[in-house]
């Protein structure tokens, strides 16, 4: 399972810290993103907000070196919630 690193709660307000966080992000070793676009589609549907809005950044590409590639990495962040 890929390492999870908050970068901005839900309830947390964008300041500098928070944009210093966004600008710290660095390539890591795998784009694993199907498990954290589930949970945090999860997160947003038990909010009580007229309008969720997820924003992913990425390389573009849900791929890792053992095997978790292709359509399987595709189809993978795609949410079912």
């Amino acid at each position: 399972m890929p390492m999870l690193k908050t970068i901005k709660h839900f309830s947390e307000a964008y300041d500098r810290k928070v944009a210093q966080r966004i600008a710290g992000i660095q390539a890591k070793e795998c784009t694993r993103m199907g498990v954290i676009i589930r949970h945090l589609s999860k997160l947003l549907l038990d909010m009580d907000a007229k309008t969720r809005i997820l924003i992913t950044l990425s390389d573009g590409r849900p791929d890792d070196s053992d095997g978790y590639q292709g359509e399987y990495g595709i189809e993978a962040t795609l949410s079912k919630v």
